[in-house]
């Protein structure tokens, strides 16, 4: 059983960062690795040479103590080693110093006290563990031995070891910091070409297949650059070709069912002679329909226009309670064979800067949508027409099933269906439409929904009053 079961693996967390820091954070710790190891190999030889070079230096010093106490013996001059006495006294690292004849009798001491003393007794009350010992022979008999404290020692390794990786940590310090910088620099070389090609995949996806990408310096980045750009150009053939073929279908579609239409309100009308109630339903279900496909038709066309740019707006005083006549008169019959009840709330004089021709293209769209969905025999559309702070809001409501809070911001993108709902002809065009032709004239949309409790598609446009108009 696993006591923290939520905990990832910190290699796998690592594995999560941008490339970027996994190739810097892998830089610092080889450095610090390398300065670690390396110091630690400089305190071990550094310590060897500095305490070799102290007791060659203090062997030195009892050879030359030797050599003090030879001298006066030869001369029989006392004062020669009282001399050298003295001057090992004034060293601070010497803690004691004699001189043994052959019996083992100390002649010469440090301490004066030891003189004539035996050095087997000296021994015995040594504390041999905090000194360093070095010692020598005398031609004539006998010996000397100096005694050096090993925290002396200790300490002279201290300091030369602190000289050492004090200049090593700059170093180091200098050599990291110069690493990182070639580090960031290696890693924008590597990762810009990355980033190229994740931008232009989300502008592929977007459908922007004009984009290219640089493969910069590396050969094996700049094959898949070159493999990305050429995949792009190829999409943005078949985009084209599909355009092409698209608007030319959908442009051929339009006059004949713009015909139908007219043919239909022509036998209605009783032009070709009287039509039972029956016959006249079934035309009047016939026209709805087709109107329904010319709408889609002329919404494919739209939308053909605004990715070509060819779409323009001729900009005039609209009043949007005509507007809303309309697009109720369009859809009145309609309604009442489905049992839908088409309401309005507009307060005067409610004008705005538009296009009158893509408002009523607004209106259409967002009515027959709420049409649509709003359930026979208890349905109920609602619009909603009120000036606020500078805008005209118009809300289109209905008491349909809603739709799902998710995916609801891919309502109005081209082709844009939410998860959970049921297709429709034309769905994700028609919204796709409205959303360009509102945003253009410089309001915005909005949808909110939710399952069980309706719709309510809302849009602002700019007041005529405010516009100068």
């Amino acid at each position: 059983m696993r006591l923290f079961p939520n905990r990832r693996p910190v290699f796998s967390a690592w594995l999560d960062w941008p490339l970027r820091r996994q190739f810097t954070a892998s830089h610092l710790f080889l450095a610090l690795f390398t300065v670690i190891v390396l110091s630690a190999i400089l305190y071990v030889f550094q310590r060897q040479y500095v305490l070799g070079t102290f007791a060659y230096i203090n062997q030195r010093r009892a050879a030359s103590f030797a050599s003090a106490c030879e001298a006066a013996l030869e001369q029989k001059d006392p004062a020669v080693l009282s001399v050298y006495m003295g001057l090992l006294r004034d060293s601070t690292d010497v803690e004691y110093a004699y001189h043994a004849d052959a019996a083992g009798v100390i002649r010469a001491h440090l301490d004066p006290s030891w003189v004539g003393r035996s050095v087997a007794d000296w021994k015995k009350q040594l504390d041999t563990g905090r000194f360093t010992v070095s010692a020598a022979a005398l031609p004539r008999g006998g010996s000397v031995e100096l005694g050096m404290q090993r925290a002396y020692a200790e300490s002279l390794v201290q300091k030369s070891l602190a000289k050492v990786l004090l200049g090593v940590g700059s170093a180091a310090l200098l050599a990291t910091g110069l690493g990182l910088l070639l580090s960031f620099f290696l890693a924008a070389r590597l990762t810009r070409p990355i980033r190229d090609l994740s931008r232009g995949t989300r502008a592929i996806g977007q459908g922007r297949f004009d984009i290219r990408v640089s493969g910069g310096t590396s050969r094996e980045v700049q094959e898949l650059a070159d493999v990305f750009n050429g995949m792009a150009a190829r999409l943005g053939e078949l985009d084209r070709l599909k355009d092409d073929i698209f608007t030319m279908v959908t442009h051929d579609l339009r006059t004949p069912l713009a015909s139908i239409t007219s043919v239909i309100d022509v036998l209605r009308e009783g032009g070709r002679g009287p039509l039972s109630p029956v016959q006249s339903d079934y035309l009047g279900i016939v026209r709805e329909n087709v109107f329904g496909l010319l709408r889609y038709v002329n919404d494919m066309l739209d939308m053909a226009k605004i990715k070509a740019g060819k779409v323009t707006y001729r900009m005039e005083a609209v009043d949007l309670a005509a507007a809303v006549e309309r697009a109720l008169q369009l859809f009145g019959t309609l309604a009442q064979q489905k049992g839908v009840a088409l309401e309005k709330e507009i307060t005067p004089r409610s004008t705005v800067r538009a296009d009158r021709e893509k408002v009523d293209h607004i209106f259409t769209n967002l009515v027959s949508n709420a049409l649509k969905h709003a359930p026979s025999e208890e349905g109920r559309v609602r619009v909603e027409v009120h000036p606020r702070d500078g805008f005209v809001e118009v809300r289109v409501i209905d008491n349909g099933p809603g739709l799902p809070e998710e995916g609801q911001d891919r309502l109005f993108q081209k082709f844009g269906v939410p998860a959970g709902s049921s297709p429709v002809r034309g769905a994700g065009v028609g919204l796709f439409v409205v959303r360009t032709f509102v945003s253009a004239q410089g309001g915005r949309v909005e949808v909110d929904s939710k399952p069980g409790r309706g719709c309510v598609f809302s849009f602002t446009l700019p007041a005529a009053q405010e516009a100068g108009a």
